[in-house]
């Protein structure tokens, strides 16, 4: 590494530094502290990566904390998002297969917004079985 590319890498912000910025401070709010100190360092690390390879990253605490933000947003955001089958498949096995309707997607609201007896049998007050929620009702479709 050149002396130059030193200087340079030097002069970056330390980590704790941009964790004080207010705009990164907001950032932790929202994401937590862990998780915007590691990416912190990644931007960072970016940033000296640019400089060995003689590129010169803007390293204002705009720019920074764009980036910050913009890495946090990304590892945030769902993994699962909809989209247009326009295959021509009705039920294709890559997207999703069918939808479900408005009752089903209600009924797992309901239940998912707390707990639930998915391994636990209310009429002995024990722990249950989660297949057994559905194996008589899958015996009577099956036959």
């Amino acid at each position: 590494m050149s002396s130059n590319t030193d200087n340079a890498s030097a002069r970056l912000p330390s980590v704790d530094a941009i964790l004080r910025w207010p705009h990164v401070a907001s950032l932790i709010e929202r994401y937590g502290r862990s998780a915007t100190t590691d990416v912190t360092r990644i931007v960072l690390a970016a940033c000296r990566d640019e400089l060995r390879n003689k590129r010169n990253p803007r390293t204002d605490e705009d720019t920074l904390s764009s980036a910050i933000e913009n890495v946090l947003r990304e590892r945030a955001a769902p993994g699962l998002r909809p989209v247009f089958n326009l295959t021509g498949t009705v039920l294709h096995t890559n997207l999703g297969r069918a939808p479900l309707p408005q009752a089903a997607l209600d009924a797992i609201a309901l239940t998912a917004r707390g707990a639930s007896n998915l391994e636990f049998d209310l009429k002995t007050g024990r722990r249950g079985d989660r297949d057994a929620i559905v194996e008589e009702r899958l015996c009577r479709l099956t036959g």
